[in-house]
Order: structure tokens, then sequence, then C-alpha cells
């Protein structure tokens, strides 16, 4: 402490600390505040004391002459001084904790684990994903994810995704007149579907519009990318996710968001023309009735298809009920 001051440091604008909360949290920030002025060790300990208020100001000042030589020494004695007030260290068996709720919408699942999932380190993908699943109630989502042979919670996230904008367009409120915003087919001609999901060509570049309606309409936030950041493209940058990998025209998850925006009326003066249907049916009636454990179901009259090859557990019938059963 009786090292001369240097000069141009700036004091750490920190919020000051009072003995009630994780130290190591307060070690982290102030480490951040003076790694970019690069300065010496004995200017890191001259400097900490003015973060401390209260029981742990007076703490500090009670310390015998002599006891700190080092940062490190400095760290060591106010992180065990403190230890009481540490924040548990999570683990994945907090992730089998998570369920969701009987009324809980997909949606707000995603969020709940994903929220969870960040405050856990070096979690293996494998053991996000089997928790995930495990915590996934029953429905038509967790049986779209079986058939496809989904592996992966980067597969996760994107077939989430897609289901949870299919819901929201599945329930656009039906014209009262009994109308339909397409051209009707030929006379006495059955669908063989009742929903097709509806694609649209936009006028102009998906970046451009999303500049423009994100500040007039409520967009969704994409779920976060799950691809380890070193295995993308530095050079892509997506808007859509505030991340790199992807040009944000070329991002699927926007795609699905405008899209659903046009479906419920919006976006009139960037749409050139409706496609209709993709030639792939997304959604088809639930000829039996709706289950009450079907909690991640689309409206009543349609649920949300993703087709896939085959399942998890292989070509036989045997092979797949195993695997079903593997993910309860």
């Amino acid at each position: 402490m009786r090292a001369p001051r240097e000069p141009k440091v700036k004091p750490p604008n920190i919020d000051a600390y009072d003995g009630t909360t994780d130290p190591d949290m307060h070690l982290l920030v102030y480490r951040h505040h003076m790694y970019v002025q690069g300065i010496t060790d004995s200017t890191w300990c001259k400097y900490f004391p003015g973060t401390l208020k209260g029981v742990a100001s007076k703490w500090f000042e009670r310390l015998p002459a002599g006891t700190i030589r080092s940062f490190l020494e400095l760290e060591l004695l106010f992180s065990t001084r403190f230890m009481a007030h540490k924040e548990e260290k999570k683990t994945s068996m907090h992730l089998s904790r998570i369920q969701q709720g009987k009324d809980e919408s997909l949606r707000s699942y995603v969020k709940r684990f994903n929220l969870e999932a960040g405050h856990i380190p070096d979690l293996p993908d494998g053991v996000v994903f089997d928790n995930f699943i495990r915590g996934l109630k029953k429905g038509s989502f967790k049986f779209d994810l079986v058939k496809k042979s989904v592996r992966t919670m980067a597969e996760v996230l994107d077939e989430a995704e897609a289901f949870i904008h299919a819901t929201e367009i599945c329930s656009v409120p039906k014209d009262p007149r009994g109308k339909s915003d397409r051209a009707p087919g030929a006379a006495g001609q059955k669908r063989s579907r009742a929903y097709d999901r509806e694609r649209f060509e936009y006028n102009t570049d998906m970046y451009t519009i999303l500049m423009d309606a994100g500040s007039k309409y409520e967009i969704d936030r994409p779920f976060p990318m799950k691809s380890p950041p070193e295995s993308r493209d530095p050079k892509l940058y997506c808007h859509f996710h505030s991340d790199i990998g992807h040009d944000t025209n070329e991002c699927k998850s926007l795609k699905r968001a405008l899209d659903g925006l046009a479906a419920k009326g919006f976006l009139k003066s960037y749409i050139s023309r409706n496609t209709g249907g993709s030639g792939k049916p997304f959604y088809k009636k639930n000829k039996s009735p709706p289950s009450k454990e079907d909690g991640n179901r689309t409206d009543p009259e349609c649920v949300a298809v993703i087709s896939g090859g085959l399942a998890a557990g292989g070509p036989t019938m045997r092979g797949q009920k195993d695997y079903a059963k593997r993910l309860g």
C-alpha cells in the first residue's frame, strides 16, 4: 500500500461492496475495470479499498500492516472472509429440476431453461439436450422431436422456434364473414389439408424490413444460437440474433418472424406476393379430440407437423418405441 501512486489511473466507477453479496462477483467487476488500464499489481491493491463500504470497509481497515503483499493474496483474503455470501455454484443437477408447467407455454419453458443453463459453465451439449427433453411435457412438440431424430440443442431450439411461430400464425382470429385470404379453389374441390404454412415474397431485403418493422411492431427475439462461436463465420453478422454466423438476409428465424407478421396482416407495403403453402404439410386436421396432456398444441383445429425421416431408434417399431421411452 506504500507504493507510489501511478499517474492517469481512473478510480473504478463500480458499486461499492458492503459485505452482503457475492464477493467473487465484486472481484470480477473490479478486474474488468482494472484490466483495461494495464497497471501494476500494487495499484490494483491500492484502489481496491475504495470499492468497499460498511462491514467490508471496516474489515479491510482492521487488517494488520504488511498482511497484503500482492493482489492475489488480497483476493484470497477478501473472498474467504465473505464466502458465506457466495452464490451457490450450480451444476447439471439443477437442470434436472426444471419441468415445463402444466399450463406453461413452450416459449416460456425454453426461455426459463436457457436462463438456468446459462448459469452453469462448461455444460456438455448432450447433458443440456437430455435434461431439456426430460423436462418437456408430453405433446405434439415432444412427439415431433422424437420423430425427427433431433439430437442437439441447436436443432431443438430451431424446431422450437418454428413450432412457436406456427402456433402464433395458427392462432390468428378467423374472418367473421368466413372469408379466406387465399383465392378459392375449384368448385367442389376438397383440400387435403386444413392449413398450409403461408410463405411470402418481399419486395426488399429482410434487413431493411427488420430495421423498419422492429420499431413499429413487437417482434419476439429469436432463441440464441447454440453452435460454438468458433465454428461460425465471423465475417457474417445477423442483426436479428445480434451474433455472428450468418447474414441477416439469410436468417431463417427472421424469415419465420416476418412471415408471421405478414400472415397477421402487417408488412403489406413490403409484400410482393403470397406464395401460399410450401407444398409440404405443415398443418393438418387433428382428427382425434385434443388431448388434455398436450400442452404444446397449436390451435385445436390444427397441429404443427414437422416432417422428418426415421426416428432415432432406427427403422424398426421396437427401436422407435425404446427411443421414445428413453426420452420420457
